[in-house]
């Protein structure tokens, strides 16, 4: 009977080792299966490196069509702004010579019973100014006659 129990309990010693040796031998096999895995999902560093310069290229040639579109962009603005330039030189110069010739055309012309007098290219807004001083004059005066400086022997 001891004899029975010592081999019994060898026994089960033999079946604990021998259930511990299938625990490692699936959880090295379960290791494997993840390195396999894991060596599948890490990209080829080749095939990277091979695809870098043709990426490369691809954004250097849409870089220089944003390039060229910028550029052209830039010269058409250019062109409108020389033009934009070339009209207001042009309008400024209508204007001045508007204006020349409306100053020339200003005229003021003040008349008494026994004077005519006239001016001619003022400023429009001298122009206006002054009539209306002369106006002013006339109509204090009432018909008397008007010095702009006091009469001789009266000071």
């Amino acid at each position: 009977m001891e004899a029975d129990r010592a081999e019994r309990e060898s026994l089960r010693r033999e079946i604990v080792l021998l259930r511990e040796q299938v625990a490692l031998e699936r959880g090295l096999r379960n290791l494997q299966n993840e390195v396999v895995e894991a060596q599948k999902q890490i990209p080829r560093l080749p095939a990277i490196v091979s695809q870098l310069p043709a990426e490369t290229t691809i954004a250097w040639v849409e870089a220089d069509k944003k390039i060229a579109a910028l550029e052209r962009e830039l010269t058409a603005t250019k062109k409108r702004l020389s033009k934009a330039r070339v009209e207001q030189s042009i309008t400024n110069y209508n204007l001045a010579e508007l204006q020349r010739a409306q100053a020339s055309k200003t005229e003021i012309q003040i008349e008494t019973s026994t004077t005519l007098f006239a001016m001619r290219g003022l400023d429009p807004q001298a122009a206006q100014t002054l009539l209306a001083f002369a106006e002013q004059c006339l109509d204090a005066q009432d018909g008397a006659p008007i010095w702009l400086s006091p009469p001789a022997g009266t000071t």
